[in-house]
């Protein structure tokens, strides 16, 4: 099991991973939920090339595309 980041820090712990598809699948969760169990306090977040963003179970499922259009320099909290 692997996590692509984990962001860590005062006020933030996020657990991200990256996946290079349209569609969400079963298997695309486990690495997070897996981490999540070790780590309950870590907020859980995927990553992909759709179009939706989905809550599946505790994970939040956003595209990739409109988490880059939020990034703003100097900005600390955009996984808020």
């Amino acid at each position: 099991m692997e996590i692509d980041f984990i962001i860590y820090g005062e006020n933030n712990f996020w657990a991200i991973e990256v996946k290079n598809s349209s569609v969400i699948h079963p298997h695309d969760l486990r690495g997070l939920r897996e981490f999540c169990h070790d780590y309950p306090e870590a907020k859980p977040l995927l990553l992909y090339r759709g179009k939706e963003q989905l809550q599946k179970g505790n994970i939040l499922c956003v595209p990739v595309t409109d988490f880059l259009k939020q990034l703003k320099p100097g900005q600390r909290d955009v996984l808020t």
